[in-house]
């Protein structure tokens, strides 16, 4: 037990401060609010504990207990797979990729403790390793999670703890392990309370200062990535590239560097957009940002939206919106700005980041990658457009259900009355009506026409925009324009041409003078095949409208020609040529559904089939088979290099264990000889012709050959096979219970 407890002692915090210290290699930061750096989930730290204890535990147990709980394991998570459909197995496994991780993590932790706890050397060696991570950490100025510094430090202790036992004279028992644990549960008490405290993020407030600062270095680094060609300063010349700026310039020219690096846990087949900031005021050449609402709006908009397709097919939510993660990292990009997709509910960042008028950023400026939880949307399969033209007004109940869902609390910062606060603010910030001229509120009512359907229309002015003409040399916009509506005049009644930010500034303002909301926004779009990992290069960079649609949320639209690429899953029973939609709850007409799908859906059971009870049994019972079977190879291997001398030892040991488990234990201090005597005629002969054999071989020099070791073996099956017989008796003698 105490070898357990010792090796348990550093496998956890090892393996804690792997997962939270890098979190970007597990994937598994659990859903949590952002603004605080709050960390990681519960779920994920008693992920942690589970498998820390499972693994020491599977080397410090026998090899029946090894292939028992490898066997439940197995079985239970066959089990738990089977008993779920095609597409809710995958979605669960998705889901839960991060455990793998995890689960391996673990176990090169365990690994690690053992290697090091046998080289005493390699384990001082490694606290002078944690030392310095420390130490880096302090000088840096790194915001690592407490539960790091934590378990660094947690690790620290025992190593030193250990290292002055080494040294420490000792009399009576000498166990350096014992004292170990014995003195773990002070340099726990310890740290728990130092842990206890919140300390402030800055000892003192600059921050008048800092701004400063920071606006100077924000304003030097546009200028170099902006406004600076080959041959001089042009202020009608830019570079492609992320900006915190929203300039219409006349013309953009290509200087490619790889800006971000994004890794998914699933292949990906779609345009991709990451927004990085949005805006909602613009004077006719330039747009600015005037919300400062610090409300989560990507994690209120998400909900909203996971509301319309519950609301619409509770259960075929996997068919509309998958959940997705990925990492962010910054290779030649240096930015305040965090990236997101739509439908981000989660970010884990190493430093405190904060809401800004829907965007997220970091407090200072910072190019370390973050990890985030997204939802893909199946914006353009024909039953997600039906879902956007069906007028949905979520109420609380299916709010907060709807939170549930996505694996958030409908509470505080995601409350439904705050979102509904959030709905009004939208209306007040976004939808600023341009004040359009005669001319062009003729040209809007020819291109909506009757239509009464928002989404219809938006795709009309999106369509109408998409066959304009795409030039990165458009010219400089007239000096005279200095409002939305002769913006509008200029390019939509006459220019015609342009880049993703004139045509994406046309669509906000076209929404906006019908009544939607809609916002200007900037980051980075890739359209990407079947991968999971891609560069982001910097003339990915781009410009396009979103528009609010009550009761769905923000949805991407692309005006700009040439950009717009619709890629979607297909939905069983739904086919795109036919766009046939899944009918919300209700309806009248329930639409074409196949056979195989009415019968499935006409009533749902929950009884488990013979397949799935034993496929996992079988499963279960295999893998304690083969551990065994492997087990049993190993040792008649290991046994069959052994000397003629320590084969005898061997056998010996392994028939007195054999008695021990069916008669009695050997009393410590106990001699051979005398636990012989005490057994008497209640153990075999052959046993104690075996401790005769024992007490020679340890005491004796006499030479051993290899003529010896068939009779001792011939003594142990006799005992074994006596074992078993007592063991069978002992169970047809156990009083039945009544």
């Amino acid at each position: 037990m105490s070898g357990f407890i010792y090796e348990l002692l550093y496998t956890l915090p090892l393996a804690v401060m792997i997962v939270t210290g890098f979190p970007e290699i597990t994937g598994a930061a659990g859903p949590s609010e952002i603004t605080g750096g709050a960390g990681l989930s519960i779920s994920l730290y008693i992920a942690v504990i589970l498998f820390s204890v499972l693994w020491v535990f599977l080397f410090n147990s026998d090899k029946k207990g090894k292939a028992l709980v490898g066997g439940i394991a197995a079985a239970a998570l066959t089990g738990l797979l089977l008993i779920r459909d095609a597409e809710e197995r995958q979605a669960l496994i998705l889901e839960h990729a991060f455990l793998i991780r995890i689960f391996i993590i673990c176990a090169l932790s365990y690994a690690l403790v053992r290697l090091l706890t046998r080289f005493k050397k390699a384990l001082l060696i490694s606290g002078l390793l944690l030392v310095a991570f420390l130490l880096s950490l302090m000088f840096s100025g790194a915001r690592p999670e407490k539960m790091t510094v934590a378990a660094s430090v947690l690790l620290l202790a025992l190593i030193l703890s250990e290292a002055i036992q080494a040294h420490w004279k000792k009399e009576g028992y000498t166990e350096a392990r014992t004292h170990l644990i014995h003195a773990a549960p002070f340099i726990l008490a310890a740290l728990l309370s130092a842990f206890s405290f919140n300390l402030p993020d800055r000892p003192y407030d600059w921050k008048l200062f800092i701004d400063i600062a920071e606006n100077i270095r924000r304003g030097c680094e546009d200028v170099l990535l902006a406004f600076l060609p080959p041959g001089g300063w042009d202020s009608d010349d830019a570079v492609i590239g992320f900006s915190e700026r929203a300039d219409l310039k006349g013309s953009i020219r290509n200087d490619t560097f790889m800006a971000i690096e994004i890794e998914s846990d699933r292949a990906t087949d779609e345009r991709l957009y990451f927004a990085g900031k949005t805006f909602d005021s613009f004077n006719g050449k330039s747009w600015s940002k005037t919300d400062k609402d610090n409300a989560a709006y990507p994690v209120l908009d998400t909900i909203e939206t996971m509301t319309a397709v519950v609301a619409y097919s509770p259960d075929r939510v996997y068919d509309l919106m998958r959940k997705a993660r990925a990492f962010v990292t910054y290779e030649g990009l240096r930015t305040s700005c965090i990236f997101i997709p739509q439908k981000t509910f989660d970010i884990t960042t190493e430093r405190n980041a904060e809401y800004r008028g829907g965007d997220l950023a970091y407090k200072n400026r910072k190019d370390n990658g973050y990890s985030l939880s997204f939802y893909q949307v199946n914006q353009s399969n024909p039953v997600f457009r039906d879902l956007l033209s069906s007028g949905h007004k979520p109420d609380k109940a299916l709010w907060e259900e709807s939170a549930r869902r996505i694996g958030l609390s409908a509470e505080g910062d995601f409350s439904y009355d705050k979102y509904l606060k959030y709905k009004e603010h939208i209306v007040n910030s976004y939808l600023q009506d341009p004040g359009l001229s005669e001319d062009m509120r003729r040209h809007m009512d020819t291109l909506i026409g009757d239509e009464t359907d928002d989404l219809k229309k938006l795709e009309l002015i999106e369509s109408e925009l998409n066959n304009m003409t795409y030039n990165n040399s458009p010219g400089a916009i007239p000096s005279d324009i200095d409002s939305g509506a002769e913006f509008l005049d200029y390019f939509v009644l006459g220019k015609k041409e342009g880049f993703c930010t004139h045509y994406a500034t046309a669509f906000v303002l076209m929404a906006r003078s019908i009544g939607i909301p809609a916002r200007y926004v900037q980051g980075y779009s890739k359209t990407v095949k079947n991968v999971r990992s891609f560069p982001v290069m910097s003339d990915n960079a781009h410009a396009w409208g979103e528009a609010y649609i009550d009761g769905i949320g923000w949805i991407a639209f692309e005006p700009t020609p040439g950009y717009k690429h619709e890629a979607y899953w297909e939905i069983e029973g739904v086919t795109a040529e036919k766009k046939d939609p899944v009918v919300p709850p209700g309806s009248v007409d329930n639409g074409p559904v196949s056979e195989s799908s009415a019968e499935t859906e006409e009533e749902p059971s929950l009884s488990l089939t013979l397949t799935q009870i034993i496929i996992p049994l079988l499963i279960g019972l295999s893998f304690i088979g083969l551990t065994l079977l492997a087990d049993s190879v190993y040792r008649k291997r290991r046994y069959s290099r052994l000397d003629s001398r320590d084969k005898l030892i061997h056998i010996c040991r392994r028939g007195l264990k054999r008695i021990e488990g069916v008669c009695r234990k050997r009393e410590p201090g106990e001699t051979l000889s005398e636990f012989s005597a005490d057994l008497g005629d209640e153990a075999p002969s052959e046993l104690h012709d075996l401790i005769r054999l024992y007490e020679n071989v340890s005491y004796d020099d006499k030479e051993i050959s290899d003529g010896d070791i068939p009779p001792a073996e011939e003594l142990l099956r006799s005992i074994e096979r006596f074992a078993l017989k007592k063991r069978l008796g002992s169970l047809r003698r156990r009083p039945k219970r009544k």
